[in-house]
């Protein structure tokens, strides 16, 4: 039974969504602003809050299939924002985070987690897999 919520929609530029028990932060072709970051990192923590309070465990889809090459400086002007964002959650994720999939049409959306995988060392398991291959946690 698929039960999809949308917990932020920005219009053209992000759609955070969770389905069953998998959080998808989906990045859209439009640039992002300090005030959609802010906005988002406030969503993902009232999740986290939740999965706190209820001792429930997730997985993440990070998907970058839409990312558009002209916002290249601007996604990376906020590496470090989301870097700094996922090291202040790490012993949560420890905890919460079964596993990550990154989903990847492009050399772009790949170089642009690298980046951030560059400043921030994951907890749990990450795997890449390109926009044609189906979602699968068995790794």
């Amino acid at each position: 039974m698929n039960n999809k919520t949308t917990l932020l929609l920005i219009n053209k530029k992000l759609h955070i969504f969770l389905e069953d028990d998998i959080l998808t932060i989906k990045l859209l072709e439009g640039s992002f602003t300090d005030e959609i970051i802010d906005k988002m990192f406030e969503v993902i923590k009232i999740f986290y809050e939740i999965c706190k309070n209820k001792n429930k465990k997730f997985y993440t889809i990070y998907d970058t299939t839409e990312c558009c090459l002209t916002n290249l400086p601007n996604y990376l002007y906020y590496i470090n924002s989301i870097s700094t964002f996922l090291k202040s959650h790490h012993e949560f994720y420890k905890k919460y985070l079964h596993k990550t999939l990154i989903i990847t049409k492009t050399e772009l959306g790949k170089k642009l987690c690298n980046s951030v995988l560059m400043n921030y060392t994951p907890t749990r398991p990450i795997k890449f897999i390109n926009s044609d291959d189906s979602i699968n946690f068995d790794f």
